[in-house]
């Protein structure tokens, strides 16, 4: 044994200072020659030594001494082989022809390959991977890594890796993490190390393809790679003046680079303005993204020029503009508008499925796009049953969420209208998705119903009815603990009594089946439907209690408050849950290394839950938060994150913790955002404090770009005044003159709200009073009963007239 493994060491090295060819007198040719080696790429536990050497099988290649010469090159030739040479190279040829992984796997050993060519075969196999969807890829990753040529090709990156070009290196790395093979194998760890000893000889490119790919991985062996890219990045910013190349470094340092790092880079960009060409404006907004910066000043430059050139860009390209917008909170109605208008001029060009997709980052905005959406009414209007079951949906959704009606087409609807108060595209789409219930999959029926139940509307009831019979029908023949928990998503908390309780008997039924995971989603499912099932609650926390440590944070937390909701009570699942967090805490808190692990999402999450707790044993965990919160945020100087604190301390929370968060927040007004300025109003809310310095500051910038906020936005900066009981006239009087200007673009019911607010503040938005005064002696029987309520109590309390209008 120990000679078999001294031969295989000295082929090793042999292999790794010379390639050997073998060679006839007029034509080279390369002859597969087999050897027995273990594979680099398997996941699967090492066992008996003998019987892994035999298991897989890999191939070399000969070449005559006089040849030597050419290994260098023939070794490292360049994968981006030009049209004629790819015709003439066989593997080239043989990859265009594969139709699937294993395609490219099961033939691979009639081809010669260089070492720089396995790139190319491993990225085949990605691009058909890719596109299949998860469960598939899974099981495909799997049989490629069970592969036994896959198994040769990997043994084979491991000895002749020092041989591959730069550019290769990195592209190989990235495409042996994609085929999921493990990040601690030996191939991969190989490439790790080369790619680490060849640091300084990357070019811009190929820093970046690496970053991405760390980025990805979990080896702690990738971290400290990470962190000297990030530092070569760091150097290269300066010397680079192509925008393009600048947006591919902010998507190769990430989101959590940083904040040094994305300032500077995002800096050297908005110094380029001048230069930015169409394409540029658009990078710009998905570079930001992936950085996870609101640079207010270089999106509006960018926001700009892309609005007054929309027809430069394609459906995906305005589609990721909005989605960036999200991910960043920034808000720009010019361009929102812009993009609205220019889909609805042009909506003939696009499908139905481009124009929903475009509707839902707008919903995320909180945007109503009304030229888009009257021109995709007036559409689904004339030809409802041209939707598929999935798209319908969507429509569904977003017409019911904007409540947005059409004007100018008449139907026989709008007799009914007046009183439902739905629009007629809604009550089209409810009338097509009764006729074709049948045909909606479970997952369609859980989506219909969620719409339904938030819809509130009467014509949507017999709908509700019919999809739970649906269900009462379909849940008997189901043994999968998932979907019985779905169904209780779907049939929610007003469905009947016998209903929840045939759900739960039927999950109990299945109990010996439980996994981890079907016990924390039978917590969330009876909370959905509001059901205490004591003996299916009582075993799934038995469970729960024994193996805490298979539980995320955030998941313990929601046990929690699912049992808080149903008025379920079980000491041996409390007690063990607040001993495993606070065992947890006060680990992390002597460890300041793990700190890091305890986000401050969970931690908000958490205080949140102990607060709404009356449990004594709830208090010392209580307090560890605030300790740890208060530790943690005098070196925070990241605005969203010292408002997340607020949240999470609470109006409880002593008054010089609150004091200490708002004059820390008070010191970085220099970097406020847009979104930041609202954050603030909400985040003083939650800690109940007045801290007028900080409020005057950001009512002031508010005032000055209410554009920038949504409805509900601007409405909870007025009730965080009334909260705190802050008063600022002229950030008052701009949202009443901002509501009166744009009246077109909000609801009838949106607007009474908003007065509500303002009839709290004790404070009378003349400009506001007077566009509704007239919308509602124009056309007063459009108001819900609820909200005509509403309108006459602000009028008559404010004693508001028109002296412009004259009626009888």
């Amino acid at each position: 044994m120990n000679m078999h493994k001294s031969g295989l060491g000295m082929l090793r090295c042999a292999l790794r200072s010379t390639l050997l060819w073998k060679c006839d007198i007029s034509t080279m040719k390369l002859v597969p020659l087999c050897y027995k080696v273990k594979s680099l790429a398997s996941t699967q536990p090492r066992s008996d030594k003998s019987k892994a050497l035999a298991s897989k099988s890999i191939r070399y290649y000969c070449h005559s001494a006089s040849d030597a010469a050419k290994e260098s090159t023939a070794a490292t030739a360049t994968t981006e082989v030009p049209q004629n040479e790819a015709e003439n190279n066989p593997l080239l040829v043989y990859l265009a022809q594969c139709k699937s992984p294993m395609e490219v796997l099961d033939e691979l050993n009639r081809y010669p390959i260089s070492v720089n060519e396995i790139a190319k075969i491993f990225y085949k196999m990605w691009q058909f991977t890719k596109e299949m969807p998860f469960e598939q890829r899974q099981r495909e990753f799997k049989l490629i890594n069970e592969h036994p040529e896959f198994s040769a090709l990997c043994e084979r990156l491991t000895i002749e890796a020092g041989a591959l070009e730069n550019k290769f290196l990195v592209r190989t790395l990235r495409v042996t993490v994609n085929l999921a093979v493990s990040h601690d194998s030996r191939v991969v760890q190989t490439l790790l190390r080369i790619a680490q000893e060849h640091l300084n000889q990357f070019d811009l490119d190929s820093l970046c393809i690496l970053s991405r790919t760390l980025h990805e991985m979990k080896s702690s062996n990738a971290q400290p790679l990470r962190e000297a890219i990030r530092l070569l990045l760091l150097d290269h910013i300066p010397e680079t003046s192509n925008v393009k190349t600048l947006t591919i470094l902010m998507k190769a340092v990430g989101k959590d680079s940083p904040l040094e790092l994305k300032k500077q880079l995002a800096s050297k960009v908005f110094s380029l303005s001048s230069e930015f060409t169409s394409a540029d404006h658009f990078y710009v907004f998905s570079g930001l993204a992936n950085i996870d910066l609101n640079h207010t000043p270089l999106l509006d430059t960018c926001s700009k020029k892309l609005a007054e050139n929309l027809h430069d860009y394609s459906f995906t390209q305005l589609l990721t503009v909005l989605r960036c917008c999200h991910e960043g909170k920034y808000r720009n109605h010019t361009l929102f508008s812009s993009i609205s208008k220019h889909m609805a001029d042009t909506i003939d060009t696009w499908r139905d499925q481009q124009v929903l997709k475009i509707l839902q980052p707008f919903e995320k905005l909180n945007f109503r796009p009304v030229e888009l959406l009257d021109v995709l009414a007036e559409r689904i209007i004339q030809d409802p049953e041209n939707l598929p079951i999935n798209d319908l949906l969507i429509a569904l959704r977003l017409f019911s969420m904007a409540n947005h009606d059409l004007k100018d087409i008449k139907t026989e609807c709008t007799v009914n209208l007046a009183v439902s108060h739905d629009s007629r595209v809604v009550q089209t789409l409810l009338r097509v998705a009764q006729e074709h219930l049948n045909q909606f999959d479970l997952k369609s029926l859980r989506i219909l119903y969620g719409t339904l139940h938030e819809m509130k509307s009467s014509n949507a009831q017999p709908l509700r009815e019919a999809i739970r019979l649906l269900l009462l029908d379909r849940f008997p023949e189901t043994s999968n603990v998932a979907t019985l928990t779905t169904l209780m998503y779907a049939v929610g908390e007003d469905s009947p009594l016998e209903l929840k309780k045939q759900l739960a008997s039927k999950v109990f039924s299945l109990s010996s089946e439980f996994t981890s995971a079907d016990h924390f989603h039978i917590f969330t499912g009876l909370a959905n439907i509001g059901l205490n099932h004591t003996p299916l609650l009582d075993t799934c926390s038995k469970k729960l209690a024994e193996n805490l440590h298979d539980y995320s944070f955030t998941k313990l937390l929601k046990v929690l408050k699912c049992c808080h909701e149903v008025k379920y009570r079980n000491y041996t699942l409390f007690s063990s849950i607040s001993k495993h967090m606070a065992d947890t805490i006060d680990t992390w808190r002597d460890q300041q290394e793990h700190l890091n692990q305890f986000d401050l999402k969970s931690l908000r999450i958490l205080y949140g839950t102990l607060h709404e707790m009356k449990s004594s044993n709830a208090q010392p965990l209580r307090e560890a938060i605030r300790l740890l919160l208060l530790d943690r945020f005098p070196e925070t100087s990241n605005v969203p994150t010292l408002t997340t604190l607020m949240h999470a301390v609470g109006e409880d929370s002593p008054l010089e913790l609150k004091k200490q968060l708002a004059s820390k927040v008070f010191s970085l007004s220099s970097e406020f955002t847009s979104a930041d300025h609202f954050y603030i109003f909400s985040g003083l809310a939650n800690i109940g404090l007045k801290h007028t310095p900080l409020l005057d500051t950001c009512s002031k910038k508010l005032a000055e770009n209410l554009h920038d906020y949504s409805f509900t936005q601007l409405l909870t900066v007025l009730k965080c005044c009334h909260e705190v009981k802050y008063r600022n006239h002229t950030l008052f009087s701009s949202i009443s003159k901002h509501m009166a200007d744009t009246i077109d673009t909000w609801r009838d019911q949106q607007v009474p709200e908003i007065l509500q607010a303002f009839e709290e503040l004790n404070f009378r938005p003349v400009e506001l009073l007077d566009v509704l005064a007239e919308r509602i002696i124009q056309d007063p029987e459009n108001l819900p009963i609820n909200k005509l309520l509403i309108a006459l109590r602000g009028f008559s309390m404010a004693n508001h007239d028109l002296k412009d209008i004259k009626t009888e």
